[in-house]
């Protein structure tokens, strides 16, 4: 039987001359011109009119384009054969003014490059040759722009380089070559919050990018990652300067973005940098107030506030939209530093706490799954403090020698707790305590000596949230006699 191949002996050929052509084709347009060649070159460089075609072939040799663009906005460089039977290919490549630094490098019968932005007055270059079968063959090519003051300014690939960005005004781009856009933000005169988002404008593409928000110091508010970064929201105060960073993180290269910075005036949403009790937001009661825990692992949220007498103060605490999961951390801190743990909450709670006259400080972290997702809450408070009189109407053996109760006649008013004072002497300077709850009477079973004499006192007192005792006034003194054995 005869041997069969997989591919016919033309087939193969066929499969050798492609490769061969698309080899060949590689080393004829090369990218990178010998430095030599380029200061001689490029200096013979054709102007290139904007918006204007031109036709021309580009034989043997690299045919050498420079053009100046005309207004802020963008670009795209076309090139397609007079004779629409013809066939060859080319190459072109788009440098910039220094032609060191190749923007883009495309290859075929038709070409049309991607959109690039551009600055009025700034100089490219353009080198076009043969890639196969075009030496002779009539083109024509023509650099098209678009005015268009909504788009990055490139070199913007660094701080100092940053285009402006103004809120409510999206600013499209693209990135390029693995490099970065870098955009420089000044918040309104005024308060409230911006809202960040980074779309494409295709929705066909889905390559990711990396957002960074930034000062001008380098702190970092926030970096997120994704194809399609939405609603991230910030508060600020009037006139803060920041700086957004735009890098390619998978897929992305050349694809076009819309950065928006949208503004909403709001007195009641936090102001970063609110990091720290020295930068802390100053807040008021029974006013509702919005914030958020960004992606940043260091972002903490803090809140003062001024009790102005002894009081309870009530936090009404929850998420913006209910069917966020996550879970927050409320502490409280006081004018000393000293820190209490309030709450630890994914729905909507109170929490109330006893506070003496002073100022304060409401401590906010994300416990698990919280960043970037809004919380609200509001202060509510009402004065509190133990008044009135405490008087002891008897005290009651239930053995021989033991005082089994107090029974109270009068309480203060808002006392939690008793401190029972048992003493021996009658200025209670020997005495041993005991706390109880605060009832009407006190189950102390104290077992005393035989045939002694004892002094009973009760004094109401409160414990606030730093564990602090607040005490009321002193009861009477009423005295016991137990029996000899």
């Amino acid at each position: 039987m005869k041997k069969r191949h997989l591919f016919s002996r033309k087939t193969w050929l066929s499969v050798f001359t492609a490769i061969t052509f698309m080899i060949t084709g590689a080393f004829l347009c090369q990218p990178s011109v010998p430095k030599d060649v380029q200061a001689q070159e490029f200096t013979t460089a054709e102007t290139l009119p904007v918006n204007t075609p031109v036709t021309d072939i580009t034989g043997d040799n690299i045919k050498y384009y420079t053009f100046q663009s005309m207004e802020d906005g963008y670009f795209t460089i076309n090139i397609k054969h007079k004779d629409i039977t013809q066939t060859g290919r080319w190459c072109m490549v788009l440098r910039n003014k220094d032609r060191n630094y190749v923007y883009e490098t495309m290859y075929g019968d038709s070409i049309t490059s991607h959109k690039w932005p551009c600055v009025k007055g700034k100089t490219y270059y353009i080198d076009l040759s043969d890639s196969y079968g075009a030496s002779k063959q009539a083109y024509e090519l023509v650099v098209t722009q678009t005015a268009d003051p909504n788009w990055e300014r490139e070199e913007n690939d660094n701080q100092e380089t940053a285009t402006p960005l103004a809120c409510d005004s999206p600013m499209n781009g693209m990135i390029e070559n693995e490099g970065s856009d870098w955009f420089k933000l000044e918040t309104p005169a005024a308060a409230g919050y911006v809202t960040f988002s980074l779309v494409h404008p295709d929705i066909a593409e889905k390559g990711g990018w990396t957002m960074t928000i930034q000062d001008a110091s380098g702190k970092v508010y926030g970096k997120y990652n994704g194809s399609s970064i939405n609603t991230i929201k910030y508060g600020f105060a009037p006139g803060t300067i920041l700086y957004i960073k735009l890098t390619a993180n998978y897929g992305d290269d050349r694809q076009l973005y819309t950065l928006t910075a949208s503004f909403t005036p709001s007195v009641t949403f936090e102001s970063e940098p609110n990091d720290s009790a020295a930068n802390a937001d100053s807040i008021a009661y029974n006013t509702d107030y919005c914030g958020i825990i960004n992606s940043s692992a260091d972002d903490v949220d803090y809140y003062s506030f001024t009790n102005p007498a002894a009081g309870k103060v009530t936090i009404h605490f929850g998420p913006v939209d209910i069917s966020n999961t996550g879970k927050w951390n409320l502490t409280l801190v006081d004018a000393s530093g000293n820190e209490t743990s309030l709450l630890q909450t994914e729905t909507t709670q109170d929490v109330t706490s006893l506070l003496k006259k002073g100022t304060y400080y409401l401590k906010i972290t994300d416990s698990w799954g919280a960043s970037n997702k809004d919380y609200t809450f509001r202060l509510s408070r009402k004065n509190y403090n133990i008044s009135g009189k405490t008087k002891i109407q008897k005290a009651k053996l239930s053995r021989k020698h033991i005082i089994k109760y107090i029974k109270l006649g009068k309480r203060a008013k808002n006392a939690e707790k008793y401190l029972v004072k048992i003493s021996r002497k009658k200025n209670m300077s020997d005495a041993s305590s005991a706390e109880f709850n605060a009832v009407k009477k006190l189950d102390i079973d104290y077992y005393g000596y035989y045939k002694t004499t004892y002094y009973i006192q009760v004094r109401p007192y409160v414990t606030d949230a730093f564990g602090n005792r607040w005490y009321g006034k002193k009861s009477n003194i009423v005295k016991i006699k137990t029996k000899r054995l």
